[in-house]
């Protein structure tokens, strides 16, 4: 489940953990969960949520409920079920940010559902929009490092906001307006690798989100992380994550 606060304070107690609410804030909450909302009495907030099955068998019909305790029929269907998320082994707790897609996606989702249920097929593409962007806002969320120069960060910010392109150390020394030499340098002490490798990793976490989330071709998720060669992008695939993009996807396709 996705709960954020759109207007107010209170707080949210999430598998006995305590959450501080107020406008912005979101929480992803883990399968099987308990949550227990309280308001605060001056401010009281105005919460969205939205549950999300990862993984529900496509020959049985689509049943928009949820199954809050072990007496409603649908509670632990063989044909719904969770699956694992790694970036999210636990509860998510994070901010809205106004230039990202994720609280604009959140909000269309609600309101495709105020009228009537969306068909199955468009109710499956937008769970996996939300979960690519969820754990997109987290990729970003962690570009911000702690103990690193703002050089360092406006480049990594740079990286994940350009990985479609065919990044390469010429385009961070252009944006930096640092020579190479001191981008090699920044790269090898903060963050222990080089700028190309750090490119790389990037774009193949992305891949690995799109491979999971969009019924993309290998060639057109090549496309999308600025490696249009499908044979190169399937060699950079395996080499960084041990598997071909086909095998990965077999193991872990949400919905």
């Amino acid at each position: 489940m996705v709960v954020w606060c759109k207007a107010g304070t209170g707080t949210v107690i999430a598998n006995g953990k305590s959450c501080l609410f107020e406008s912005g804030r979101y929480l992803l909450l883990p399968w099987g969960h308990s949550i227990k909302y309280e308001a605060s009495a001056e401010d009281p907030f105005l919460l969205g949520g939205i549950h999300i099955i990862p993984a529900h068998l496509p020959k049985r019909p689509l049943t928009f409920d949820v199954a809050h305790d072990s007496a409603h029929p649908l509670a632990n269907a063989s044909f719904r079920r969770d699956i694992q998320i790694p970036e999210f082994p636990d509860l998510k707790l994070g901010w809205l940010n106004a230039e990202a897609p994720l609280g604009h996606l959140l909000e269309y989702i609600v309101r495709a559902f105020v009228s009537r249920p969306p068909q199955e097929e468009m109710a499956r593409w937008m769970a996996r929009q939300l979960l690519c962007e969820l754990v997109s806002s987290e990729q970003r969320s962690e570009v911000h490092d702690h103990g690193v120069p703002p050089e360092i960060e406006r480049m990594k910010e740079f990286i994940s906001f350009h990985i479609s392109s065919p990044l390469s150390l010429r385009e961070l020394v252009e944006f930096s307006g640092l020579s190479p030499s001191t981008v090699e340098r920044l790269f090898r002490k903060y963050l222990r690798t080089t700028p190309v490798a750090w490119i790389l990793s990037a774009k193949m976490e992305r891949a690995k989100v799109l491979l999971r989330t969009r019924r993309l071709s290998v060639a057109e998720i090549g496309s999308e992380v600025g490696i249009p060669d499908p044979y190169y992008f399937s060699k950079r695939f395996r080499r960084v994550c041990g598997k071909s993009p086909l095998e990965y996807r077999r193991q872990g396709c949400w919905l």
